[in-house]
């Protein structure tokens, strides 16, 4: 069991994956989400798309110098996890990950955006991110208020992304104190948080019994919107508060590896600092 807590810089970090996604977006002069066709994007940078059974993985790619075949197994039900694994394998193409490899990515590597994760798995990650949601389409559709995830299920219909890439994206660029955490089997595994949440108050380790998150992973239902629930089952630092709610909103993305995604929000009327 690992943990790891993130926080965007105010300032992005122009990345070698961010300013690789940015080329192939000016290049190809796309000036808005609808025109972001992944699979004509990838056969312009030497990589054909097939849609094959794969086993234990969800992408693969079989690279050749700078030309790549990328396999992606044809039973992935959602159109916005299909993209991301295509534009992921294409960031492993472009971003010179090794060469005349094969490379297998599961359905884990797609869900652990985690920096103990391998760095290369990463950077994919980072590059089909930026390739699928550019910042300059993406973040002005963050500065609307009230997250919840309805909202963010809006925006990965909208951008044709799966919704954990899209979460990110959200709390990434939201002015809003909220913060995203993946658990897997009742145990937090990493999280994100926007500029504003104050991350450091946040629990590790097992879930709280105070969270739909816990609700979620024991297979109990839970509401369909943000909700309060006490702070202390998020926020262990304020354990003296006992009074204080915080918004939750969780549900279950992959029932076969016992994932959870779970948004959460502090309204920015309540003081959260150290007493």
């Amino acid at each position: 069991m690992f943990w790891e807590t993130s926080r965007t810089m105010s300032t992005r970090e122009l990345t070698a994956p961010v300013m690789r996604a940015r080329r192939v977006i000016s290049d190809l002069q796309i000036q808005q989400s609808s025109e972001i066709l992944i699979e004509e994007i990838a056969i312009t940078h030497g990589a054909a798309v097939l849609y094959e059974p794969l086993a234990g993985a969800d992408g693969r790619l079989v690279r050749v110098g700078d030309r790549g075949v990328i396999r992606v197994r044809q039973d992935i039900p959602e159109l916005g996890r299909r993209r991301f694994v295509i534009a992921h394998e294409l960031g492993h193409l472009l971003l010179d990950h090794g060469s005349d490899v094969l490379k297998l990515c599961a359905e884990e590597d797609f869900l652990e955006w985690s920096r103990v994760q391998q760095a290369v798995e990463n950077e994919a990650n980072e590059f089909a991110a930026e390739l699928l949601m550019p910042e300059e389409f993406f973040r002005p559709h963050c500065q609307t208020g009230d997250p919840s995830l309805k909202l963010i299920r809006r925006l990965a219909d909208e951008f044709r992304t799966s919704l954990t890439a899209t979460a990110i994206r959200y709390v990434e660029f939201s002015p809003d104190s909220c913060a995203l955490l993946i658990s897997r089997n009742g145990q937090i595994r990493w999280n994100r948080c926007s500029t504003t949440f104050p991350y450091w108050h946040l629990r590790r380790g097992d879930l709280h019994h105070d969270s739909y998150a816990l609700d979620c992973a024991e297979g109990k239902p839970v509401p369909d919107r943000m909700s309060q629930v006490g702070a202390t089952g998020w926020l262990p630092g304020l354990e003296r508060h006992t009074e204080r709610t915080v918004w939750e909103q969780s549900r279950v993305i992959s029932r076969q590896l016992g994932v959870v995604l779970s948004l959460l929000w502090l309204p920015e009327e309540d003081d959260w600092e150290e007493e």
